[in-house]
């Protein structure tokens, strides 16, 4: 089926709630928006800025306070953290393609390791490595077999992330984090047709490489144990396309296919409906970025560009660069850093492509907007300068 790169861009944002109004609000908003998505991206650890997730949610519900994605995973039981291809939430649903009974047992044959990990949060619940390394020391041979071991768990579904101690997972057995008994396992080859399914509704549209490549590290990188899906991924793709529940969209010079979910049809080349156009900060791990040659081949943009190049001290805790986006377009990078004890969000650098509506009033005052609005949500009190910005742009 032939369409437009423009429609294509029109579809990709329409179905990532980045046009018109901002969805439902809060936490319930945020388990919403995973649910219909299927997967979002966790970042464990961010020393500079808010972590990724909470910037992709707050650009898309309304309302939403950073940290209100961990209530949904760790408080209400409507999301769970998982791995697919990288650590993400999930819908709590979705456990039954992760749980597999079988491995859960081999990894907790009486007397092993695994064994002694499941009586210890039977007996003293909820605990990060560490604290089952302290209480498990004479029962086990080394912190690196002990962690083997709960990875193993993890895996099968044995064990799940009860909450987070910094970056640190607090691990529970699974049925106290669900707040009830395993279900039953679903079969191989239904799993196998639900993650091929799950993958490309996370990753559309997307080019039959990207999506065999993450089916590939499904279950690898994962650990989730499931080789047959790198051996049957051509297969499964096939048929998806053949019944019509995934279709194929081509756009030339140069052409180039991207796939996506049959239900996305209807919303293909309908004009969307939006007001003026508004600003949008978004982090690395965004769904519109994240795929770095689909960003250049849609938007003419170059994800890999920086707007500031921090030294080598400083890039431990340096924020990433951000891609700027304006309606419709990829327009520019904001460099910019949280000084958490002052209350100040500090703006390194700003770098704008060459497009004569960017120096417009509308494209100044809606940037002004959006960065006040993102100062207002980081509960920074002063926007400062510290590198090349251009002018009448900070507000």
């Amino acid at each position: 089926m032939q369409t437009t790169r423009a429609d294509l861009r029109c579809l990709l944002l329409a179905q990532q709630s980045l046009l018109g109004e901002r969805g439902p609000s809060g936490v319930a908003g945020a388990a919403s928006w995973v649910r219909r998505h299927g997967f979002l991206v966790l970042e464990a650890e961010a020393r500079a800025f808010v972590p990724g997730h909470d910037l992709v949610l707050f650009q898309r519900v309304s309302g939403y306070q950073a940290g209100d994605l961990e209530v949904a995973l760790y408080g209400g039981g409507q999301l769970i953290e998982h791995y697919l291809h990288v650590l993400g939430a999930l819908p709590e649903e979705d456990y039954a393609l992760i749980y597999d009974p079988e491995r859960a047992s081999r990894a907790s044959q009486p007397g092993s390791i695994g064994a002694h990990v499941l009586a210890c949060l039977e007996a003293e619940g909820p605990s990060t490595l560490r604290e089952l390394h302290l209480r498990l020391r004479q029962s086990c041979d080394g912190q690196r077999a002990l962690g083997s071991a709960v990875r193993e768990l993890h895996a099968a579904g044995a064990l799940l992330v009860r909450e987070r101690e910094g970056s640190q997972p607090v691990y529970d057995l699974a049925r106290a984090v669900l707040g009830h008994e395993a279900p039953a396992p679903a079969p191989l080859e239904e799993r196998l047709r639900a993650l091929t399914r799950r993958a490309l509704q996370f990753l559309a549209p997307v080019s039959r490489a990207t999506w065999g490549q993450v089916l590939n590290s499904i279950g690898t990188r994962a650990g989730l144990g499931l080789a047959a899906l790198k051996r049957e991924k051509s297969r499964l793709m096939d048929e998806m396309l053949a019944s019509g529940e995934a279709v194929a969209l081509s756009v030339n010079d140069p052409f180039q296919t991207y796939i996506v979910p049959a239900g996305w049809l209807a919303a293909l080349g309908r004009p969307p409906h939006a007001p003026a156009p508004r600003i949008a900060f978004l982090s690395p791990l965004d769904p519109v970025v994240w795929d770095g040659q689909r960003a250049r081949d849609l938007f003419g943009f170059d994800t890999r560009q920086q707007a500031f190049r921090p030294t080598l001290r400083e890039s431990r805790f340096a924020a990433p660069t951000l891609p700027i986006l304006f309606g419709q377009a990829l327009v520019g990078r904001l460099e910019a850093q949280m000084h958490w004890a002052e209350g100040r969000l500090l703006v390194h650098g700003i770098h704008l492509e060459s497009l004569p509506e960017l120096g417009g009033a509308h494209f100044r005052a809606a940037f002004g907007a959006a960065l006040r609005e993102l100062a207002t949500w980081l509960g920074a009190r002063e926007v400062r300068a510290t590198g090349p910005v251009p002018p009448r742009l900070l507000p």
